[in-house]
């Protein structure tokens, strides 16, 4: 087989798709990453700790939420939830995640919670009707929805991970990372399964989803007595798992994409109900509550920020080590055992365009992967780098006005890379976020800077001071 062929593997294996369900010994530890020290507050044998982690889409949080749920202590029962697959592969409507309340994010999760511990016989018909009486009680008046928790649950798909030393599942008790479909009673619509979940798949068998969510024109305040009733119907269940044996842990993604700040101030900061769940709870959460000191205003969350991965210096223009180790190793571990190459040289230059984004990273080395293959090149060089890079830079660029160039400029000639209110109005910055036109890096605080892609062109570098 010629060496350049190897090229298609190179694409198969970067797939900027399956990033949250990368094989294990893919997985590479990120420089400066909060994790670690929310791992350590999940771990503990007390409390229930709630962590909220922030961060750009694309930054890689799906894959630290995956690394803190498979990173459990014994006894965690652990369901995993994506609310914006749900929005985009059943209601087919991802703008409605930005009008969500905080009661249906509460009640996807209770439904994802039921799904995986109803076939184990955990929850009885009380706890079925106790929801279901709970959610249709939150319908507005006159509404023809009948809530069916049963088929809502099996329309829902979420992943479910059950530790070692909690009670029998079904007919064995499993080892770490035991996948429930094998230990009894989930294995039902399973679609596939990693080296420590089972993914249940949403299985409508003829029905439609029909409970309508992000539509409600008045938010449902905390205090109402409906929404108390659907919490509490939810702890009833949290209650069962732990007679179980089992301490639940409730991940949940998704929430990223929100970007309507009204809605996200409503759900993380507005609300409390998700810090009533009485059960440990990891949740993904959108960069714009990291601005402002919004962050320090979320109740009963531990909040960090997942920065991109640090691949420029602060002080002067240049290359971050740190971060081109990482890419390096990102790479390398799944190509190793290829022959095809690709240059220190070059790959420090994806790294450094990429932003840091590993996403963004991931989908360069594909697109390379393409260009290697047309030309036949068993060694990346220059100019199928430079094709990458040109080619993502358009598609960024796309979009940029006058007023957004204005304030990444003044950002850009701030030693210290701060936002500037005086520059610019909280609505734009939310815009350069959300377009990633301007990213967030970790130090001592969080510090900001232009995609790198937009110095190639549109924002002039000569003010900037350099190594050396």
């Amino acid at each position: 087989m010629d060496n350049w062929k190897q090229w298609e593997q190179v694409y198969t294996r970067f797939d900027p798709l399956e990033l949250r369900g990368v094989r294990s010994e893919w997985r590479v530890e990120r420089p400066k990453s909060p994790v670690p020290d929310l791992l350590s507050r999940l771990r503990l044998p007390f409390g229930q700790e709630k962590v909220l982690l922030l961060g750009s889409v694309g930054a890689g949080k799906s894959s630290e939420l995956r690394r803190m749920a498979e990173s459990q202590p014994p006894a965690r029962f652990v369901v995993v939830l994506d609310i914006y697959e749900h929005f985009s592969n059943i209601l087919n409507d991802t703008g409605l995640l930005d009008r969500i309340a905080p009661w249906e994010v509460l009640f996807l999760v209770g439904l994802g919670l039921f799904r995986t511990g109803k076939d184990e016989g955990w929850f009885n018909d009380f706890d079925r009707e106790t929801l279901e009486k709970a959610a249709q009680e939150l319908q507005p008046s006159g509404s023809s929805v009948k809530i069916d928790v049963v088929k809502l649950a099996s329309a829902l798909g979420v992943g479910v991970l059950a530790t070692a030393g909690g009670a029998m599942l079904g007919s064995a008790a499993g080892p770490a990372g035991t996948l429930l479909g094998a230990a009894g009673g989930l294995t039902t619509g399973v679609t596939k399964a990693t080296e420590a979940f089972t993914f249940l798949k949403a299985v409508a068998e003829g029905f439609a989803w029909n409970l309508p969510l992000g539509q409600r024109a008045a938010p449902m305040p905390d205090r109402d007595s409906r929404t108390n009733r659907l919490i509490q119907a939810i702890n009833q269940l949290i209650q069962r798992v732990r007679a179980q044996g089992w301490e639940t842990v409730l991940v949940v993604d998704g929430l990223d994409r929100i970007k309507n700040r009204a809605t996200a101030e409503h759900i993380f900061i507005e609300s409390g109900l998700l810090g009533r769940l009485e059960c440990r709870v990891v949740m993904g959460g959108p960069l714009l509550l990291a601005r402002e000191g919004l962050a320090a205003r979320v109740p009963a969350f531990t909040v960090k920020v997942l920065t991109e991965v640090p691949v420029i210096r602060q002080d002067v223009w240049g290359v971050e080590p740190v971060g081109q180790a990482f890419f390096r190793k990102l790479y390398d571990v799944r190509t190793a055992d290829l022959s095809v190459q690709l240059h220190d040289a070059e790959l420090e230059r994806l790294a450094l365009y990429s932003g840091g984004r590993v996403r963004e990273f991931v989908t360069m080395i594909r697109t390379l992967s393409i260009q290697c293959f047309q030309r036949q090149l068993p060694v990346a060089d220059k100019d199928a780098v430079d094709f990458v890079l040109d080619e993502h830079r358009r598609n960024l660029e796309s979009g940029l006005r006058a007023n957004h160039l204005r304030v990444l400029q003044a950002i850009l000639d701030d030693p210290k890379h701060s936002l500037r209110a005086e520059e610019a109005d909280a609505d734009t910055v939310d815009q350069l976020l959300q377009r990633f036109w301007l990213l967030p890096y970790p130090n001592k605080s969080e510090w900001y800077h232009p995609h790198p892609l937009l110095t190639l062109e549109k924002l002039p570098l000569e003010k900037l001071p350099r190594p050396g």
